[in-house]
Protein backbone atom coordinates (compact mmCIF):
# COMPACT_ATOMS: atom_id res chain seq x y z
CA UNK A 1 0.00 0.00 0.00
CA UNK A 2 2.58 2.32 0.61
CA UNK A 3 4.52 1.56 -2.81
CA UNK A 4 0.83 2.75 -3.98
CA UNK A 5 0.65 6.08 -2.29
CA UNK A 6 4.00 6.82 -3.24
CA UNK A 7 3.19 5.95 -7.15
CA UNK A 8 0.19 8.10 -7.03
CA UNK A 9 2.38 11.18 -5.93
CA UNK A 10 4.89 10.89 -8.17
CA UNK A 11 4.54 13.23 -10.67
CA UNK A 12 6.44 11.14 -13.37
CA UNK A 13 3.25 8.41 -13.82
CA UNK A 14 0.83 10.11 -16.36
CA UNK A 15 -2.80 11.17 -15.18
CA UNK A 16 -4.36 8.51 -16.80
CA UNK A 17 -3.09 5.68 -15.00
CA UNK A 18 -3.39 7.00 -11.46
CA UNK A 19 -7.14 6.84 -12.54
CA UNK A 20 -7.10 3.22 -12.63
CA UNK A 21 -6.67 2.65 -8.85
CA UNK A 22 -9.01 5.76 -8.13
CA UNK A 23 -11.60 4.14 -10.49
CA UNK A 24 -11.49 0.47 -8.83
CA UNK A 25 -12.08 2.75 -5.36
CA UNK A 26 -14.96 4.63 -6.82
CA UNK A 27 -16.26 1.43 -7.79
CA UNK A 28 -16.84 0.72 -4.33
CA UNK A 29 -19.59 3.37 -3.67
CA UNK A 30 -21.12 2.59 -7.38
CA UNK A 31 -24.72 2.00 -7.13
CA UNK A 32 -23.74 -0.45 -10.17
CA UNK A 33 -22.40 -3.84 -9.49
CA UNK A 34 -21.45 -6.91 -11.56
CA UNK A 35 -23.01 -8.76 -8.69
CA UNK A 36 -25.47 -7.14 -6.87
CA UNK A 37 -25.07 -6.84 -2.75
CA UNK A 38 -27.86 -8.10 -1.94
CA UNK A 39 -25.95 -11.50 -1.74
CA UNK A 40 -23.73 -10.71 1.11
CA UNK A 41 -20.58 -12.45 1.21
CA UNK A 42 -20.30 -12.71 -2.85
CA UNK A 43 -20.93 -8.71 -3.05
CA UNK A 44 -18.23 -7.51 -1.11
CA UNK A 45 -15.51 -10.72 -2.36
CA UNK A 46 -16.69 -9.11 -5.57
CA UNK A 47 -15.96 -5.19 -4.72
CA UNK A 48 -12.35 -6.33 -2.96
CA UNK A 49 -11.43 -8.65 -6.06
CA UNK A 50 -11.92 -5.01 -8.44
CA UNK A 51 -10.19 -3.06 -6.22
CA UNK A 52 -7.59 -5.55 -5.91
CA UNK A 53 -7.37 -5.99 -9.59
CA UNK A 54 -7.00 -2.33 -10.27
CA UNK A 55 -4.21 -1.67 -7.89
CA UNK A 56 -2.55 -4.68 -9.78
CA UNK A 57 -2.85 -2.84 -12.99
CA UNK A 58 -1.59 0.05 -11.97
CA UNK A 59 1.61 -1.91 -10.84
CA UNK A 60 1.77 -3.50 -13.97
CA UNK A 61 1.45 -0.50 -16.50
CA UNK A 62 3.61 1.85 -14.08
CA UNK A 63 7.31 2.24 -15.62
CA UNK A 64 9.65 -0.64 -13.75
CA UNK A 65 12.41 2.10 -13.93
CA UNK A 66 9.93 4.02 -11.11
CA UNK A 67 8.67 1.27 -9.16
CA UNK A 68 12.18 0.37 -8.45
CA UNK A 69 13.60 3.35 -7.53
CA UNK A 70 10.64 3.87 -5.35
CA UNK A 71 11.13 0.32 -3.91
CA UNK A 72 15.27 1.18 -2.97
CA UNK A 73 13.90 4.28 -1.07
CA UNK A 74 11.23 2.06 1.48
CA UNK A 75 13.76 -0.49 1.66
CA UNK A 76 16.24 2.10 2.79
CA UNK A 77 14.48 3.96 4.84
CA UNK A 78 13.07 1.33 6.82
CA UNK A 79 16.65 0.37 7.38
CA UNK A 80 17.85 3.71 8.58
CA UNK A 81 14.91 3.38 11.33
CA UNK A 82 15.40 -0.53 12.60
CA UNK A 83 15.95 -0.54 16.33
CA UNK A 84 19.65 -1.31 17.74
CA UNK A 85 20.76 -2.70 21.15
CA UNK A 86 21.91 -0.56 23.29
CA UNK A 87 25.12 -0.70 25.59
CA UNK A 88 25.61 0.65 28.58
CA UNK A 89 27.00 4.01 28.78
CA UNK A 90 29.36 3.57 31.41
CA UNK A 91 30.88 0.33 33.09
CA UNK A 92 29.33 0.78 36.50
CA UNK A 93 25.63 0.55 35.12
CA UNK A 94 27.03 -2.11 33.13
CA UNK A 95 27.93 -4.06 36.06
CA UNK A 96 24.82 -3.27 37.78
CA UNK A 97 22.40 -5.09 35.13
CA UNK A 98 25.11 -8.03 35.08
CA UNK A 99 24.96 -8.79 38.90
CA UNK A 100 21.20 -8.17 38.70
CA UNK A 101 20.88 -11.24 36.36
CA UNK A 102 22.32 -13.31 39.60
CA UNK A 103 19.41 -15.44 40.83
CA UNK A 104 17.80 -13.72 44.12
CA UNK A 105 17.88 -17.22 46.19
CA UNK A 106 21.68 -17.43 45.98
CA UNK A 107 23.53 -15.01 48.89
CA UNK A 108 27.40 -14.49 49.17
CA UNK A 109 27.68 -16.66 51.43
CA UNK A 110 26.41 -19.68 49.31
CA UNK A 111 29.07 -19.07 46.65
CA UNK A 112 32.33 -21.06 47.18
CA UNK A 113 35.10 -19.01 48.84
CA UNK A 114 38.41 -18.54 46.44
CA UNK A 115 40.62 -20.69 47.00
CA UNK A 116 43.56 -19.19 49.77
CA UNK A 117 44.29 -21.81 51.75
CA UNK A 118 47.76 -23.18 51.46
CA UNK A 119 47.77 -27.10 50.41
CA UNK A 120 49.27 -29.40 52.83
CA UNK A 121 51.27 -30.81 50.14
CA UNK A 122 53.50 -27.48 49.53
CA UNK A 123 56.62 -27.05 50.61
CA UNK A 124 55.86 -24.17 53.19
CA UNK A 125 52.58 -26.22 54.05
Amino acid sequence: MRLLWRLMWDRRIRFTLKMIPLGSLLYLGSPIDLVFDFFPIVGIIEDIVIVLLGFRLFLLLCPRRIIEEHLYDMDSLSASYRVKEEKPKSEFRGYIEASSKVSPGKQASDSPAPENRRNKDSPRG
